[in-house]
C-alpha cells in the first residue's frame, strides 16, 4: 500500500471517529409539555356582551356588562366529574356566593351543553358555543330566545370572557 492511500485512510477513519464523538455528546433537547387548553378549573368573568336581535337583525345597541366596574366578581368553576357552578362575591378575594350549578356535558370541540337542575324548565339546558379556548382565557356564548314588546320574537346572544 503507498503511503497516500494509507494516510488518505487514517484521515477518512480519524472524521468518521470524530463525526461520531461529536453526535454522541450531542445533548438531548427535552420538550417541554405544554398544557393543552380545558374548560376544567376555575375562571373568573372578565366581562358579559349581549346582543339583541329580531327578524330584521340587530336590535339597538350592544350591551356589555364589565363585572370589575361595579363590585361584583362572578366565577364559574368546571370539574373533571362534568359539575359546574356559578358563584358571586363583592370582593375578588371572595366569600364567594353559590348562585347556580348542575352539570355540564362537552359536545364537541366548539360547543358544550350546561344542564342546571335548579332553573325554569325553559334554562335548564343552555347550549353554549365555545369561540376562543386557550390556558388563560376562554370565551363562549349562549342564545337565549326572548319576546321585545310582547310581540316581536327574537333571542339574546351573551358572549361571556373568562380569565384564570
Amino acid at each position: 500500500m503507498t503511503e497516500s492511500k494509507y494516510f488518505m485512510k487514517k484521515t477518512i477513519i480519524g472524521l468518521l471517529l470524530f463525526v461520531v464523538l461529536i453526535a454522541a455528546c450531542r445533548k438531548n433537547q427535552i420538550n417541554p409539555i405544554t398544557e393543552a387548553p380545558s374548560i376544567i378549573g376555575q375562571w373568573t368573568v372578565s366581562d358579559v356582551t349581549s346582543f339583541f336581535y329580531d327578524s330584521t337583525g340587530l336590535r339597538g345597541t350592544v350591551h356589555n356588562y364589565p363585572t370589575m366596574g361595579n363590585n361584583i366578581y362572578f366565577r364559574y368553576q368546571f370539574n373533571n366529574d362534568q359539575t359546574w357552578s356559578q358563584s358571586f362575591s363583592s370582593s375578588l378575594q371572595g366569600p364567594f356566593q353559590l348562585s347556580s350549578d348542575g352539570t355540564f356535558s362537552i359536545t364537541s370541540d366548539s360547543t358544550f351543553t350546561l344542564f342546571n337542575p335548579n332553573a325554569t324548565s325553559d334554562r335548564m339546558t343552555i347550549p353554549c358555543t365555545i369561540s376562543s379556548l386557550t390556558t388563560t382565557m376562554f370565551m363562549f356564548s349562549t342564545k337565549e330566545s326572548t319576546v321585545f314588546n310582547g310581540i316581536d320574537p327574537g333571542y339574546i346572544k351573551a358572549v361571556f370572557r373568562l380569565i384564570r
